[in-house]
């Protein structure tokens, strides 16, 4: 489903404008994987794992459809220095990825850059949870909900204009 890529690609970039991340790719269990080995690193620190939920989408006309989903940015920072020290630099990452999503709004403009591709792809971005890590081992890994409103419009129609010459005869 192309909108899901889309989604996918316009929070990636915007989870990455916050410098202070290595990584900022799709979820697909890095955090259990490193569980299973005593948590011992598997992938560059910091950085953020981006979950897509489930869609759902109601019809509003001619193929304009308009859903909520919720996606959730798990942030993996070492901590291999004194635990208030790493901890204090998950936070200040955790609060930045907050911040850069929080309220945010984009049009498809965003991700090709042609101002003409002014449809609304997400709005109203807004944190439900956060999840704290309470192993506090040498990996910390944090997980923040969010929920946000999406558009689909591609199914829209399209109007073409079709210039016919009409054949006239008189008789």
């Amino acid at each position: 489903m192309k909108l899901l890529l889309d989604i996918y690609d316009a929070l990636y970039k915007k989870i990455d404008t916050v410098s202070e991340l290595k990584n900022v790719e799709w979820y697909n269990q890095q955090d259990i994987a490193a569980a299973a080995k005593d948590r011992v690193q598997m992938f560059t620190t910091p950085c953020a794992y981006l979950e897509v939920g489930d869609l759902k989408m109601d019809t509003l006309s001619n193929g304009l459809q308009k859903g909520n989903i919720e996606f959730t940015v798990r942030l993996a920072t070492e901590s291999m220095k004194a635990l208030r020290l790493a901890l204090g630099e998950h936070i200040a990452i955790s609060q930045k990825i907050y911040e850069s999503l929080q309220n945010f709004n984009c049009t498809y403009t965003y991700l090709s850059g042609n101002i003409n591709d002014n449809l609304q792809l997400i709005n109203s971005v807004r944190r439900l949870s956060y999840k704290p890590d309470h192993n506090l081992t040498n990996i910390i890994i944090t997980e923040q909900k969010f929920t946000a409103i999406v558009f689909d419009n591609s199914a829209k129609r399209k109007v073409e204009k079709v210039l016919v010459s009409p054949k006239i005869e008189i008789v």
